[in-house]
This record gives C-alpha cells, structure tokens and sequence, in this order.
C-alpha cells in the first residue's frame, strides 16, 4: 500500500486516512483519464471505497478496478 498512496497510507495515523484516500483517487483518476477528475467524478470513484475512512488494501483495489474499468480509462473520447 506505500506504493501506491504513499507514507499516509502504512503509517500508524489514522487521523489523515481519509485525506490519503481521496488524492489517491484524485491522483490515480487524473493519470488514468490524462486529466484531472472533475469533483462529481471524484465524489463517483470515491464511492467504491464505500464509507470507510480508514486504509484497506481491498477497497483500494475495487477503486483502482473501478478506474481501469471506465469507458475513459480504456477510450479516449472527445467532446
């Protein structure tokens, strides 16, 4: 889980889960569509975390499924 939301999200504070949770979505949502995550499309990919606030190597894993499986992630699609 270091590798991929960084120091927050293996060390013993439980305080900044939330905040780590919520840039890696914003963070791995802009690299999968090559553009930053508007706050609707955040608020979307959040979702599949669920409500949990704290780290959880299975529900990181249904976000990351969740952005890798989206029609923008596989298609570029211009507006």
């Amino acid at each position: 889980l270091g590798g991929l939301l960084g120091a927050c999200g293996t060390d013993a504070d439980a305080g900044n889960d939330g905040r780590c949770i919520d840039d890696f979505v914003r963070k791995l949502g802009e690299r999968a569509f090559r553009r930053p995550l508007s706050d609707d499309e955040h608020e979307f990919y959040r979702g599949f975390y669920g409500d949990g606030t704290t780290v959880d190597a299975t529900k990181v894993g249904d976000v990351i499924i969740g952005l890798v499986t989206a029609p923008r992630f596989l298609y570029f699609i211009e507006e």
